[in-house]
């Protein structure tokens, strides 16, 4: 299932934890949307088959530690719709191993590193070269972000991505001072 939240509060008519409910629990739940469309929750598959080339996806493996498999997979059905291409596609997580397993499947796939806010004061030259390897990028809560940390992990060659920016103040700064790629729950609210 596509969804950002663990639960399915904020974007549906239900209620609870996503992990609570079966694949066919949750399409029967109706999506909130601002038209007052009826709309489900789709499902991956369907959200490739529905867009295809004609977006680039910037995919999040969540809870990649709990499901081993969570990266081969997507990569599988990414391939089967011959969309694992550079082009199309930037996935990020907080799980390593998920992402260095992407790496192994091909090296051109933009990667993003997604950091905990209790990780930050671990994020040395050390940790942002071994991260380095495999990702290109570094994602943070825009609310950890400043110059000072931008320009440690630029020293790494790499990109700073916000996560997650609702506000568009926040989102004019953080593209001022250097951040590159930014996750939000209103893009089109967003960037105007």
């Amino acid at each position: 299932m596509v969804m950002h939240d663990e639960s399915v509060d904020r974007t549906t008519n239900g209620k609870g934890k996503v992990d609570d409910y079966t694949i066919e629990e949750l399409k029967k739940m109706k999506l909130k949307d601002k038209k007052e469309r009826s709309l489900e929750i789709p499902t991956f598959d369907e959200v490739l088959d529905q867009y295809d080339n004609n977006v680039k996806y910037y995919i999040e493996l969540k809870n990649a530690k709990d499901n081993p498999n969570m990266a081969h997979i997507t990569v599988e059905k990414l391939k089967n719709k011959r969309l694992f291409n550079s082009k199309y596609i930037v996935i990020q997580s907080f799980d390593d191993r998920a992402l260095k397993t992407i790496k192994n499947e091909d090296e051109n796939i933009p990667l993003v590193k997604l950091i905990y806010d209790n990780e930050l004061n671990k994020l040395d030259d050390n940790m942002l070269e071994s991260i380095s390897s495999y990702s290109y990028a570094v994602g943070i809560s825009h609310k950890k972000i400043d110059r000072e940390l931008i320009g440690s992990i630029e020293n790494n060659a790499m990109q700073v991505h916000a996560f997650t920016v609702n506000n568009e103040n926040d989102y004019r700064f953080l593209k001022k001072i250097g951040v590159k790629g930014f996750f939000t729950n209103y893009g089109d609210d967003i960037v105007k």
